[in-house]
């Protein structure tokens, strides 16, 4: 999605879509979706990412990943 934009295009940056699940008895079910930009120069990774409790939606964020 991100890679048609002309200065993203050339770089060697992953596309990422994710969904991600959880269950617990106080939370019961939590998942979220996002899409992801990873690999960024080697070092890490920026993502948008919406949470939802059941079919509720609860929150959305933005994640930041560094690498060591």
């Amino acid at each position: 999605m991100l890679k048609y934009i002309p200065f993203i295009s050339d770089k060697m940056w992953l596309e990422n879509i994710q969904v991600n699940y959880l269950y617990t008895k106080q939370l019961g079910h939590y998942w979220e979706a996002g899409y992801c930009l990873s690999q960024i120069y080697a070092v890490g990774g920026i993502g948008i990412y919406a949470g939802f409790n059941g079919t509720q939606y609860q929150s959305a964020g933005v994640r930041f990943v560094f690498g060591f």
